[in-house]
């Protein structure tokens, strides 16, 4: 029989979370949920995220709660059912093979979901996203900026732009591994990027008709692209600021999913950093087999001028400009 210790420690890291709150009522939200975070929630309104650390620990975070409401299995059990830690104990055993088996673990193979183990710094990550809510029609943040309606409701934005409790703008990054990593954080004269995060590429939701790979610095240009150029076919990507090298081999490895022969427009900004920035992913993406015909550089017109800039000051009802030279571009860039 394992000591007092090790069982706490086997009812860390054996019973699935997930599968236990749903024994208590909770059912997985799985439009909420992704790879490393689990969304969950139950008929009186309470909503938890359940992720898995890297040690292998189960444990969650009451989102709409008290924030002493987290912790592990020993945690939950404890605060839902008023329980002591021995009585913790009898309710967890059945659930590690001791005594009798739970009632409702078999009947719930709907719940059955598992995070993946996430980086001890990623937590923080996670239940913040969580605790976000979704865009509203009476956001202005983004129509401030000039980005319509018709692009925020857009299906392939859906859950790719969120509200944080200060009012911020929220845009979720996923990292190799398609796990979230970090958002970046706009508001008026604010730009900021997760506490504890780490940059990788924030992107819309991908279709099996996509044949033109967006890049834009910020994902407002991005948005903004959408508003010039319909997203019909696109496919849009944010890198959020300077890309970094890990960034790059993000771009290509997302380059080499899209369909054959898809186009990939570079519209970063019309400064020298984006010139730069440009001719730096070209360069690598060359080296990994993408033909260089595929790749186009897209800048607006006016020097200086981001995406945004451009959206903002096209005459109503216009197309918005690109540059005169916008075509597959060669050593000069």
């Amino acid at each position: 029989m394992a000591t007092g210790n090790e069982e706490l420690l086997q009812f860390k890291t054996q019973i699935n979370l997930c599968e236990y709150a749903a024994s208590h009522g909770f059912v997985l939200d799985r439009k909420q949920s992704c790879k490393s975070n689990a969304v969950m929630r139950n008929a009186s309104g309470e909503k938890i995220a359940v992720s898995r650390k890297a040690n292998g620990h189960w444990t969650y975070i009451n989102v709409r709660g008290s924030e002493a409401d987290k912790g592990t299995i020993i945690d939950f059990a404890a605060t839902r059912l008023s329980l002591s830690i021995g009585q913790v104990r009898r309710e967890l055993r059945p659930w590690i093979g001791g005594g009798e088996s739970p009632a409702r673990r078999h009947s719930i193979p709907e719940q059955a979901f598992e995070p993946k183990p996430v980086k001890p710094d990623l937590l923080k990550v996670t239940q913040q996203w969580s605790k976000a809510r979704p865009l509203r029609e009476t956001d202005r943040y983004l129509r401030d900026r000039g980005i319509p309606d018709s692009v925020l409701q857009d299906p392939i934005f859906e859950d790719r732009i969120r509200i944080d409790a200060r009012g911020n703008t929220v845009f979720p990054h996923w990292n190799e591994t398609g796990y979230l990593c970090g958002f970046e954080l706009k508001n008026n004269g604010f730009t900021g990027f997760a506490p504890g995060g780490e940059k990788g590429l924030w992107y819309s939701r991908a279709r099996s008709s996509d044949n033109i790979m967006i890049v834009a610095e910020s994902t407002i240009d991005a948005l903004s692209v959408a508003a010039a150029h319909r997203s019909d076919g696109k496919r849009f990507f944010s890198i959020a600021g300077k890309c970094a090298p890990y960034q790059i081999k993000l771009l290509v490895a997302a380059a080499k999913k899209m369909p054959e022969h898809s186009m990939v427009w570079l519209c970063l900004d019309n400064d020298e950093s984006g010139r730069k920035m440009a001719a730096e992913i070209r360069d690598v993406m060359i080296k990994q087999a993408i033909d260089s015909k595929r790749i186009v550089l897209k800048l607006p017109v006016q020097e200086n001028w981001d995406w945004n800039d451009v959206l903002r000051h096209a005459p109503k009802h216009s197309k918005p400009k690109v540059s005169l030279s916008d075509q597959a571009f060669g050593p000069s860039v």
